[in-house]
């Protein structure tokens, strides 16, 4: 997908480097965020994790700054509510956003309802949190006070089932690994020296977590 002509859609982009990435390969790129008083009140804006400004996107240098402004442009959008004239796309993709829509089903709905954004034979790559520890105990909007969702085995199977049933592709892997920081769960305060997977939740109930990846191509009819 990353070529001269293809359009690509970004969701809840904030300040991540995947447009430039992707306009320096040629693509025509309309990042995505949500709109700055939504952002600042869910605290996005403090943590600098939001896109108020085009140029946030570039800050690396990674694209020729020439090209950039030719190939990147900025829209505000709410992942729980996709407008449905946004237009189709070679590829979409979000990035550790799912879990923050504020519900595991929010989430699922997301994909579905982003799918409508592909072109046929189109590419969707999406990125959450995934709960190694338990298949039915997790973070979800019935827990007070959490501000992230951390999905399951279950409902990745549930989506690509969902997904499958539509003619689309979409392939499952849930094997995390034999080495030594495969096995490693990191601790508050964590190191970050890296850590692949990470100890979360109340003392009570704690689960480990890792990322985990959707790659999803859309049915050519």
């Amino acid at each position: 997908m990353l070529q001269p002509g293809r359009r690509g859609l970004g969701f809840a982009v904030g300040q991540e480097p995947l447009p430039a990435v992707f306009a320096k390969y040629g693509c025509q790129i309309l990042a995505t965020d949500l709109d700055f008083e939504s952002a600042q009140e869910k605290g996005w804006v403090d943590s600098k994790q939001h896109a108020d400004s085009i140029d946030l996107l570039n800050n690396k240098g990674i694209c020729d700054p020439v090209l950039f402004k030719e190939k990147v442009s900025l829209g505000t959008l709410d992942m729980n509510h996709i407008p449905d004239d946004i237009g189709t796309f070679d590829f979409i993709w979000s990035s550790c956003a799912l879990e923050h829509l504020g519900s595991i089903k929010n989430g699922k709905e997301f994909i579905y309802n982003s799918m409508k954004c592909l072109k046929p034979g189109g590419v969707a790559v999406h990125t959450t949190e995934y709960n190694v520890t338990s298949n039915i105990i997790t973070l979800d909007s019935y827990v007070k006070r959490v501000n992230n969702v951390i999905f399951r085995r279950k409902d990745f199977e549930k989506i690509a089932n969902r997904l499958q049933s539509e003619g689309h592709e979409i392939y499952l892997s849930f094997k995390l690994g034999n080495t030594p920081a495969d096995k490693y769960v990191d601790v508050p305060p964590y190191k970050m020296n890296p850590h692949l997977k990470l100890k979360i939740g109340s003392r009570l109930n704690p689960v480990a977590c890792t990322s985990y990846g959707l790659i999803i191509r859309k049915n050519s009819d």
